[in-house]
């Protein structure tokens, strides 16, 4: 995992979701499916908080939550723990060990970004952390493998074949992922659900960004009201980034 944390030590993610419409878009996207799923969590773990952009958003609108954010990154732990909510407790953690004991009786989990960066292997026993807690809701970020593999060969005008690797810490997911975490919940008596975040606008960033922002508003509203959460393994393939919705 040190390649992981040295990939973020001077990584700033609530810069990042900030920095232009592109990023404002996943940003928005993922407030409004949090709205939606937490409104009745009560306690929530989040893996992977980052900087703490998602942490301050969910118990700005949820007060009564609460809310133990973790991550693998030192200094991320330090900027989130900098937000210092009553209800919030900010830990270091490898989300593929064990546990820590003060983690129980949690009814939802937010998986932001661990499970791109952990290996098929490293991410069954994740999914064995998670089902040991029999949580009521889970959410996990991914990415798209064909997202990646469109973004490598506009960019880099080559074609790179994704079973060799495509780039380092990352590691992408495609229909089968998403059918093989299927399987293993539902032997857990768990369903998947799969939303897209912010679809493929990446390749047009730089238009996106001439939006106003009256205009800009008006499409992730639009969004927010047309991008419905599948079951269709597909839609893994319809976004950059996304969410599998486990129930």
């Amino acid at each position: 995992m040190q390649k992981v944390i040295d990939f973020y030590k001077t990584y700033d993610e609530s810069k990042r979701l900030t920095s232009d419409n592109r990023h404002r878009l996943e940003l928005y996207r993922k407030q409004y499916l949090y709205k939606n799923l937490l409104q009745n969590s009560k306690r929530v773990l989040q893996i992977s908080c980052g900087t703490g952009i998602h942490t301050k958003f969910i118990l700005d609108t949820f007060p009564d939550i609460e809310l133990f954010a973790s991550d693998l990154v030192p200094e991320h732990c330090q900027e989130t723990a900098k937000l210092k909510y009553k209800n919030l407790r900010v830990f270091q953690w490898d989300c593929t060990q064990k546990k820590p004991d003060f983690i129980h009786n949690i009814d939802t989990i937010l998986v932001e970004g661990a499970w791109y960066h952990l290996s098929r292997d490293q991410r069954q026993y994740l999914i064995a952390n998670l089902m040991s807690l029999n949580p009521s809701l889970i959410v996990i970020d991914f990415l798209s493998e064909l997202h990646e593999v469109q973004q490598r060969l506009l960019q880099d005008k080559k074609f790179i074949n994704p079973e060799n690797g495509i780039r380092e810490p990352f590691f992408f997911d495609n229909r089968d992922d998403a059918e093989n975490l299927a399987f293993r919940i539902y032997a857990n008596n768990y369903n998947l659900s799969i939303c897209p975040i912010d679809l493929d606008l990446r390749f047009g960033y730089a238009d996106l960004n001439n939006v106003p922002e009256e205009e800009f508003l008006k499409f992730v509203e639009y969004l927010n009201n047309t991008i419905r959460v599948s079951k269709d393994f597909e839609t893994v393939n319809y976004t950059e980034h996304g969410c599998y919705i486990i129930r």
